[in-house]
């Protein structure tokens, strides 16, 4: 789905900054919804975002590389994420303005054209996301969503927090399981966070200020074992377990650890149309169209429903998977981020990133050999003459 945009040198660039140069992941965050939960990687996350809402919008392979080289001075120029994204939001306006040959915005029947192709395009026609852990990919892939139906250690869960309950520690990984119904946002922005703390369940659990109050989310993301697990193995140590109980206790959180990690972690999202999950559309008035043109469309691209539940099967043929690669920040394997989409025709692993260098260099050296073989054969040839 965005495989296109991902190619361009630009687009590599600006991920490679946005991952590497604090000064981009330690932008100022006011909104209350991203402050209490992404922390380092959300400039990432709002650059996936504004290429995701251009692929719904404009989808324009010639007007991109301007699109972002704007949101490129956006970074740049302004230090609170809000008001980036409201400035990648007005480009989106324009863009979308270019693409319906519109040169009056001011005119109020062209505003409203601007809105409903808009609204149409990203509430009416849109999608609802789902992060998930990349290793529940190939099986989201094969057999759709059926919910409750992912690949897990649940049984064993609730063995753990019936002996967690017995100590007085209620709720431990914060999760009903005997609820099957999947969550959905429609904030995208989102979607990128909850795929990295996927299952929600598990990293709550290691996370749980039970263990530590000074446990970092960064610490479950990247995946960093001795760290994220320290504060549980801890109190467990020091706690009156029974043994019985800390040794399968243990045994689980290092099976689903591995499990979860048992593949390249990556930004994985599901998208659902919104006609499918259904939900709350909000009704185009709701948006109010006496306000500046740039203020509805924020308005729109903004609305935000959080937690969407859906109880049901979803076939595959119905699904898109985005998977970006996840940074590697702390483990200095800041490199490209190329995404990669499920094949459902060929139903097929995914690809890795390609190695350019890599290939480049096989070429060089094919080239070089058969220029070598080339010379030879002419000179036996001519021995021979």
């Amino acid at each position: 789905m965005l495989d296109e945009y991902f190619i361009f040198e630009e687009v590599n660039k600006l991920i490679f900054d946005l991952e590497t140069n604090p000064k981009y992941y330690k932008k100022v965050i006011k909104n209350a919804v991203y402050s209490t939960s992404i922390n380092d990687n959300l400039a990432l996350y709002v650059f996936y975002d504004a290429i995701y809402k251009y692929k719904l919008l404009v989808d324009d392979i010639y007007l991109f590389n301007e699109y972002v080289e704007n949101i490129n001075k956006l970074f740049r120029k302004l230090d609170d994420i809000d008001d980036i994204i409201k400035g990648i939001h007005k480009l989106l306006c324009n863009l979308v303005s270019v693409t319906l040959n519109i040169k009056d915005m001011n005119d109020p029947d062209n505003k409203n054209t601007i809105i409903k192709t808009i609204y149409d395009k990203y509430i009416v026609n849109g999608y609802y996301v789902h992060g998930f852990p990349t290793v529940y990919e190939q099986s989201i892939f094969r057999n759709g969503i059926r919910t409750g139906t992912y690949e897990n250690y649940y049984q064993y869960m609730r063995n753990i927090e019936a002996i967690f309950n017995k100590h007085g520690k209620k709720n431990i990984f914060k999760k009903d399981f005997n609820n099957k119904d999947m969550y959905f946002t429609d904030d995208f922005i989102m979607g990128c966070y909850y795929s990295s703390v996927a299952p929600g369940y598990f990293s709550n659990f290691l996370l749980n200020s039970v263990f530590s109050e000074d446990n970092r989310v960064e610490n479950y993301q990247y995946f960093n074992y001795i760290d994220c697990c320290s504060g549980f193995t801890n109190y467990i140590d020091k706690e009156n377990y029974d043994e019985h109980d800390k040794e399968m206790i243990t045994k689980v959180v290092k099976n689903e650890w591995k499990y979860l990690n048992s593949v390249i972690k990556r930004v994985s999202i599901l998208l659902v149309p919104r006609a499918i999950i259904g939900g709350n559309i909000p009704k185009l008035e709701t948006f109010n169209n006496t306000l500046e043109l740039y203020d509805v469309v924020d308005n729109i691209l903004t609305a935000r429903e959080m937690n969407v539940t859906y109880n049901g099967v979803i076939d595959s043929n119905n699904l898109d998977i985005l998977s970006f690669y996840f940074p590697m920040r702390e483990n200095n394997m800041n490199v490209l981020i190329i995404p990669n989409k499920v094949e459902k025709e060929e139903k097929s692993p995914k690809r890795e990133p390609l190695n350019t260098y890599g290939v480049i260099s096989v070429l060089i050296i094919a080239g070089c050999l058969l220029i070598s073989l080339g010379i030879i054969v002419t000179v036996v040839m001519i021995g021979g003459i």
